[in-house]
C-alpha cells in the first residue's frame, strides 16, 4: 500500500515539551497503550480514537518497519464513532406506535421506547471509521497531520498530549516565518506584518478574482 495519498491538504504543528525517543522502546509502548479499541459490538453510542499500524487498522501490532522510516516516524490514528441513524429509529418508533393501536403515550414512556430500540439496534451497526495519517519528524519537533478539518485536528492534539505528554501548536503562515534563518534585522520586521487581502469583492458584493487590493498594493509600495 503507499505510504501516503498522491494528494492533499494537511496541518503542521509543532510539538512542545519532552517526547521519548524514536530510538527506544518507550515510543511503541505508549502507542501501543493508546492504542485504538473497537466499538463494534458496544450496545451505546461510542466514539473510539486511538494509534494503528498503517497496515494494521485493529490497533493490534506496531511494526517498526512501518512506522520508523529513518529518521522520520510515520503514523495513523483511527476513529469510530458508533451512532444510531435517526431514520432507523423512526421507523421503528413509529411501528412501535402502531402497534399501540393508536393509545396516546406520556413522554416517559416515548423515552423509555426509544431508548428499548436504541438498545436493540446498536449492537447490530458498524460504526462509521475515519484514519488519519501522521509524518513526524523528531529532528525540527514538527508533525504533519494530512488533514485540515477542525474535528480531526482536535482529535489529534488531544490524542497525542494524551499519549506523550506533549502539546501540538499548530503553526501558521507568521511561525514559520520566524523559523526561518533569518537575519535578527528582517526578524524584527515580521511583528509589524499585518495579513494582506488578496480577494477583492465585486460589484454584486460576491468575491472576485484573487488580486491584490489597491490598499494592500499601497501598503507593499
Amino acid at each position: 500500500m503507499p505510504r501516503f495519498k498522491k494528494s492533499g491538504s494537511f496541518t503542521r504543528f509543532y510539538v512542545e515539551g519532552t517526547m521519548p525517543s524514536v530510538n527506544g522502546e518507550s515510543f511503541l509502548l505508549e502507542l501501543a497503550k493508546h492504542r485504538f479499541r473497537t466499538i463494534e459490538n458496544a450496545a451505546s453510542e461510542e466514539t473510539s480514537v486511538g494509534w494503528v499500524c498503517p497496515s494494521d487498522p485493529s490497533g493490534g501490532n506496531f511494526m517498526n518497519e512501518e512506522i520508523f522510516l529513518d529518521p522520520h516516524v510515520r503514523l495513523r490514528i483511527r476513529m469510530d464513532k458508533k451512532k444510531l441513524p435517526a431514520a432507523w429509529l423512526s421507523i421503528y418508533l413509529d411501528a412501535e406506535l402502531k402497534a399501540r393501536d393508536g393509545r396516546k403515550i406520556s413522554a416517559k414512556e416515548r423515552k423509555e421506547i426509544k431508548e428499548d430500540i436504541a438498545d436493540k439496534l446498536l449492537p447490530r451497526i458498524l460504526p462509521s471509521v475515519v484514519f488519519l495519517d501522521l509524518f513526524y519528524d523528531p529532528k525540527e519537533n514538527t508533525l504533519f497531520l494530512f488533514s485540515t478539518s477542525l474535528g480531526a485536528k482536535e482529535e489529534c492534539m488531544k490524542l497525542w498530549n494524551h499519549t506523550f505528554g506533549a502539546r501540538l501548536v499548530e503553526a501558521g503562515p507568521l511561525d514559520l516565518a520566524f523559523r526561518l534563518p533569518l537575519p535578527q534585522e528582517q526578524k524584527a520586521w515580521l511583528d509589524k506584518v499585518a495579513p494582506m487581502p488578496l480577494v477583492a469583492p465585486s460589484v454584486d458584493g460576491r468575491p472576485g478574482p484573487a488580486r491584490i487590493t489597491d490598499e494592500a498594493s499601497k501598503e507593499v509600495g
